[in-house]
């Protein structure tokens, strides 16, 4: 689906701890279940996105969480490095040493847009575009859910601050429901097909 913010998959967990994972499996996909807390509104409860991986992607994550991380925490248990062991166990994306940050993700997106694209770009002028991507060529189906849009609500914000402030363009799991997330995961789908 649309991009979440840096600072939500730099705190993307995949085992209960502290607080609650963020990777789950429902209705035979892989989901990340994300919680944000705007900055502009911090007595605001906590608001929520739900995205689904493209099935390669999920393919290849569940292969190398189930696969591969855990050797990679075996050995750096094994050379005593505990505490990368850890954070490792603990958080999806991380370094040598740590769990990824804000910063971290907007340094490797910038770098890799630049290969890729040859035109650097951060991971909020990302957020912008695919929004407007979304707007032009997602069926307007796959994104209904009641009153709201799905994609504006997967993005983390209600419809009207969408319009207002993303995509300008010249021409004008446990506690959310299964209507929720089926609707988040449609619009996924619907976003992964234009991919």
């Amino acid at each position: 689906g649309e991009p979440p913010r840096a600072s939500e998959l730099a705190l993307c967990r995949i085992r209960n701890g502290g607080q609650e994972r963020n990777l789950y499996a429902s209705f035979g996909k892989l989901l990340l279940h994300l919680r944000y807390r705007k900055k502009s509104d911090p007595l605001k409860p906590d608001g929520f996105s739900v995205h689904a991986f493209p099935e390669r992607v999920q393919r290849l994550l569940v292969r190398y969480l189930l696969l591969v991380r855990p050797l990679e925490i075996y050995i750096r248990r094994a050379n005593g490095n505990e505490k990368s062991a850890e954070v490792l166990g603990e958080f999806l994306f991380t370094t040598a040493r740590s769990r990824y940050t804000e910063k971290h993700f907007g340094n490797v997106f910038r770098k890799k847009s630049g290969e890729y694209l040859k035109v650097h770009i951060g991971v909020s002028d990302y957020r912008q575009m695919a929004k407007a991507i979304s707007w032009k060529f997602i069926d307007p189906s796959d994104r209904v859910m009641e009153r709201n849009d799905s994609g504006n609500q997967q993005a983390g914000h209600s419809t009207r601050t969408a319009h207002r402030h993303y995509g300008r363009t010249r021409d004008g799991i446990s506690t959310i429901g299964s209507d929720v997330i089926r609707s988040h995961q449609r619009f996924s789908e619907a976003w992964h097909v234009f991919l």
